[in-house]
């Protein structure tokens, strides 16, 4: 569990220097880009947790540090932020349900932030993600294989809605 905390507090290190995506008016393209911007972190984000919940207990306050120091200088507000426009492009023209991002890169993202949470302890501000999730869950939901292990409380892996 210490390597994995560890490699991911380097990650987010790295992620700092990396320049954030460009300004872009559409709310899909802005949600591609910091996706892919992120989508590192998110997918090890998501492993860490796993090998967490795996562990049977929680990280003790010396395997956590490099991650907490990591996590003050990153720039996650803003990644998790950029992504939540994810859900301001969609809707129906003429009776075509249009926009929407793909629902395994919202999976993605939800869970990296879920897990940020509880490992960090730090709230990220997911309530547009969720009402987002909850609201257009009914067009967007594919049904994917959740990563092993992964808990209930990250429904959006195996519903359309909110339990």
């Amino acid at each position: 569990m210490r390597d994995e905390l560890g490699d991911l507090a380097v990650t987010l290190r790295q992620l700092r220097d990396v320049p954030t995506p460009p300004y872009d008016r559409s709310r899909l393209a802005t949600f591609a880009a910091w996706y892919v911007y992120g989508e590192r972190l998110f997918h090890q984000t998501i492993a860490t947790g796993l090998v967490v919940e795996r562990a049977g207990r929680e990280a003790t306050a010396d395997e956590l540090a490099p991650l907490l120091l990591a996590l003050e200088s990153a720039r996650i507000e803003r990644l998790f932020e950029q992504c939540s426009v994810a859900f301001e492009y969609i809707g129906y023209e003429m009776g075509y349900f249009y926009g929407g991002a793909p629902w395994d890169r919202l999976c993605h993202w939800r869970s990296a932030g879920l897990f940020l949470e509880q490992l960090g302890g730090q709230p990220i501000d997911m309530s547009v993600t969720d009402a987002g999730l909850a609201q257009w869950g009914h067009e967007l939901y594919e049904p994917l294989e959740a990563p092993s292990g992964m808990p209930p409380e990250h429904w959006w892996w195996f519903s359309a809605t909110p339990p």
